[in-house]
This record gives structure tokens, sequence and C-alpha cells, in this order.
């Protein structure tokens, strides 16, 4: 509880001493520790003035998907991640003032997916997180998901070295074993690498 505590007060002084300079998505990942955590993401502190500290507010409510998509692709994928990960339903969206639906987020990077699986060598840190948000959906057996995952998986097949790691990269292989098991692939016998990773 102290550590945690003092988590809190970390997060809150960080945010309040350099509220103008984040991006969406540093309130995003801030919103998914304070949660896996066990803290409110929605009230990690007050600021100088006694307001509360509303890191969904932040970093989602008060954003479009356009906003978010300006960003980047790992925002967007943040932003799935955080509605899943904090238990977010589009009725709480709508009611703190969000356009954006979980709809949209998935179809958002569902054609990312697309879009990375046709680039030469595309990011696989950027192919992992993408993957990771949608792993539920592909998991669902959403069609259009399932797709475009497969089509990316493909293209990470490709890129697996002989030794197992995907472009001899640690970072790189630990963001596709985040992802296999998001989609609750086994990382060690699936179609896509020829090697366990």
């Amino acid at each position: 509880d102290d550590e945690f505590s003092t988590y809190l007060g970390y997060v809150n002084v960080q945010l309040r001493n350099g509220n103008g300079s984040y991006r969406s998505i540093d309130f995003l990942r801030g919103a998914l520790a304070v949660k896996a955590a066990g803290g409110d993401p929605g009230h990690v502190g007050n600021d100088a003035n006694g307001n509360r500290v509303d890191l969904l507010y932040k970093g989602l409510y008060s954003r479009s998907l356009g906003s978010l998509e300006k960003e980047g692709i790992g925002t967007v994928a943040y932003a799935l991640l955080t509605v899943d990960g904090c238990f977010i339903s589009d009725a709480d969206l709508r009611a703190n003032g969000s356009a954006i639906t979980r709809a949209a987020l998935i179809s958002s990077l569902t054609a990312s997916a697309e879009s990375l699986s046709n680039q030469s060598v595309p990011d696989v840190g950027t192919c992992g997180l993408v993957l990771s948000a949608l792993g539920p959906y592909y998991y669902a057996g959403d069609s259009a998901v399932v797709a475009a995952a497969n089509g990316l998986l493909t293209k990470l097949g490709g890129l697996q070295a002989s030794n197992g790691s995907i472009k001899d990269s640690t970072s790189a292989t630990a963001a596709v074993l985040t992802a296999l098991c998001s989609m609750h692939m086994d990382p060690q016998d699936n179609a896509y690498f020829s090697v366990s990773l």
C-alpha cells in the first residue's frame, strides 16, 4: 500500500509539472499502470488547484479517434488496451463525453495491421502492440481482425532468424511473444513461426 501510494504521488507530481507536454499515449500508459496496480486511473490525485487528475479523461474521454490516429498507431493501440484493461464500456465512453467507440478503435487497428503487413520491413514493436491490442478480438473470431492479423503474422514470420529471434532483437521478439499470448496462440507451436520463439 505504501509503495502504491508513493507511485500515485509520483504520477500526480509528474502530470502536474509536465501536463502541457504530455500526449494521449502518456496518459493511457499511466492509466493502465495505475489500474494494474489496483488504483483508480480516474483519480490519481489532485493538481495544484485541487482538481482531481483523471488519466482516462486526459488520454481518452477528451480525445477523438482522429486525434489519437494523428499521434500514431501506438496511441490507438494503447487506447484499445486501456478501454479493455480498465473495463470501459461504450456506455461509459458516452457518459464521459467521448465520441470514440470500441468498434472504431478495432477498425482503425485492423486497417493498421493490413497496412503494416504491406510494408517491406514493418516496425516489429508496433506490429506487436497492434496485435496485442487486437488479441481478444482475434481470439473471439472477429473475421476482419483475424484476416488482418494473419496477414501481419505471416509478414512477421518472414522476419524470423534461424535462432528463433525476430530481426535478431530481444525487444522485437518480446513484442511478438506478447502479441501471440494475447491472441491465445502458442509461441512454441503455431503456423507462422518455423522456430519456437
